[in-house]
């Protein structure tokens, strides 16, 4: 399906599709990603134990995780993230952040703080 969108993480990215709607599978772990051991997250993964606890589901509705379902294997430590595929919607490295854009993101980052707070 093409390759996958930029990112910093060295976790590996898997295209799929599902009912013929575009999907992407993040597999991760604290041996293969680079994020998971600069922030420590030994264990269940972050991500796993928030999706579990419906914490996203608290998330305020312009923030979107894309996430539809989350698995881990507690044998082998990885996690698999199936995310909604969303690509077109990124920013891209090299072309400016408008001021559109900007203020989209800090209203977002508002909302976040505002829901979390405390």
């Amino acid at each position: 399906m093409g390759p996958m969108p930029e990112g910093l993480s060295s976790a590996s990215f898997e295209r799929v599709r599902i009912d013929g709607r575009p999907h992407v599978i993040k597999r991760l772990s604290y041996d293969t990603d680079w994020v998971m051991r600069a922030v420590d997250d030994v264990g269940v993964p972050r991500v796993v134990r928030m999706f579990a606890s419906g914490f996203f589901d608290q998330l305020p509705a312009c923030l979107d995780t894309t996430l539809v379902e989350v698995a881990y294997d507690p044998d082998t430590g990885l996690a698999e993230l199936l995310m909604r595929d969303v690509t077109d919607a990124f920013l891209r490295d090299g072309n400016p952040i408008t001021l559109d854009d900007q203020e989209v993101l800090l209203d977002a980052m508002a909302q976040l703080h505002a829901t979390t707070w405390g």
